[in-house]
């Protein structure tokens, strides 16, 4: 029996507001200009932190060799004595460990849209190496000023060579660069920012990207930020993660994240502060108070407000937002099946309001046209599939309209880019809970939404 795994990427658009916890459904736009070189000492996308997707080396063509490399890129470094380590894509040589998406500790795409680099941290080690953890230290481009709101927020996959999982990986914001030092309890204390849920939460997934965020209010002067566990050992929880079999990853004793697309940007919690922090306090009157040009003007302020994407994250409120997520699933093939069989086994699998494919999704898709190709005579329907919140959202969201239609053209465009000849037929559905995909359970509801943001084959 000839078995073909194709796993596809999970991935979580999880961001916070500042003191209710919220899932968010779309993506951040703060993303790192990409570049060799050192990073603009200016925040002109929004992020207040250099370097925050870990493109940019300090020195043009010094990469790092080997793991432990953070001090390469340009405004991230490791204060404690364990290095974090840097992975960068145009690292070839495998021996390094530091490869992109496989290195020696799992595989892992970067984030989608933010660049093709990350950094990584052993968030959680037991036994008698328990203080050697790591932590990320970046600088910010210019000083917090006191008072004001922060959006913060980053992404962390957990490697698939680890042994454990867990909770606790927090953000810290300092006034003076954390100097380097052997110290390994220099960074013990409280997180300004964690997840919403971090008390029961563990982050499990090996497969894609957690989003972490929290809403921070400046002291003043803040410059530095250092993302890690800064709890102890005993008020940190933990669980045991068992690799997939088919994963090639070197075991770690600990519990090991990969970092990824780290933003710091001002927070307006209302357009009344928004208006404020550009100096615009004489619009904020009702409007038969104001000239024409000033209701002009101030409805021009709002659209900008309106577009700038809020500072959500997870929690408990889970049927207030949504979290975007791109379901996993292993496909088994096996060599007695037959090829409608094997191809209606397939499926691709979208993140919340999402038609573009990815590697893992062109993967299946290959598999798909190879059937096809060597089955001229077959007749293929290619079925997209929305969920009920992209269904709810699809008239007042651009983004979610016609979804499933969009997802099974992508698929069906992408089949006859590989050159099959075969008839097909897009068809789309829209919604389908009953679906085989689906558990039905209602403490599954996150899972059952991405299960069906899908195009599913069906031959005639």
């Amino acid at each position: 029996m000839k078995s073909i795994n194709l796993n596809s990427t999970l991935t979580w658009g999880i961001s916070s507001v500042a003191l209710v916890g919220l899932v968010s459904f779309s993506n951040p736009v703060f993303g790192q200009k990409k570049k060799d070189n050192k990073s603009e000492e200016t925040n002109t996308d929004g992020n207040f932190v250099r370097n925050g997707s870990f493109e940019n080396l300090k020195s043009p063509g010094k990469k790092p060799k080997k793991l432990g490399g953070i001090d390469y890129i340009d405004g991230w470094y490791s204060a404690t004595g364990v290095k974090a380590d840097a992975y960068r894509s145009d690292v070839t040589d495998i021996e390094t460990g530091i490869t992109v998406p496989q290195s020696k500790y799992g595989k892992e795409e970067p984030t989608p849209t933010y660049g093709d680099n990350y950094a990584g941290i052993h968030v959680y080690v037991t036994g008698k190496k328990q203080n050697e953890r790591s932590y990320l230290t970046g600088e910010l481009n210019t000083k917090l000023t006191k008072k004001k709101l922060y959006c913060v927020e980053y992404y962390v996959s957990l490697a698939e060579g680890s042994k454990y999982a867990t909770n606790n990986i927090g953000a810290k914001f300092d006034m003076k660069r954390p100097e380097e030092s052997k110290d390994k309890n220099l960074f013990k204390g409280v997180a300004d920012i964690l997840h919403p849920d971090n008390e029961t939460k563990v982050f499990n997934s090996a497969n894609g990207w957690h989003k972490i965020c929290g809403t921070y209010e400046a002291k003043g002067g803040e410059q530095y930020i250092s993302l890690g566990n800064f709890a102890s050992n005993n008020k940190t929880k933990n669980e045991a993660f068992k690799k997939s079999k088919n994963a090639k990853a070197t075991a770690l004793q600990s519990a090991y994240y990969f970092i990824d697309n780290v933003v710091v940007r001002e927070y307006f919690p209302t357009f009344e502060a928004y208006l404020l922090a550009n100096n615009l306090s004489n619009l904020m009157k009702n409007d038969e108070d104001l000239s024409e040009d000033e209701i002009v003007e101030k409805n021009e302020f709002e659209k900008k407000y309106v577009a700038i994407e809020p500072c959500k994250c997870g929690g408990k409120d889970m049927d207030k937002g949504y979290s975007d997520l791109t379901f996993q699933k292993e496909f088994i093939i096996e060599e007695k099946m037959t090829p409608k069989q094997k191809i209606e086994t397939y499926a691709v699998f979208f993140g919340a309001g999402k038609s573009d494919l990815t590697t893992e999704a062109n993967n299946t898709i290959d598999e798909v046209a190879r059937i096809l190709k060597a089955n001229s005579g077959l007749t293929i329907i290619v079925v997209g599939h929305a969920d009920t919140m992209e269904t709810n959202l699809s008239e007042i969201t651009p983004a979610f309209k016609e979804i499933d239609k969009k997802r099974a053209t992508s698929v069906a465009d992408q089949l006859k880019k590989l050159g099959v000849t075969n008839a097909i037929t897009v068809d789309f559905k829209g919604i389908k809970e009953e679906s085989d995909f689906v558990s039905g359970d209602a403490e599954e509801k996150e899972i059952d939404w991405a299960k069906n943001r899908r195009v599913q084959f069906i031959i005639k």
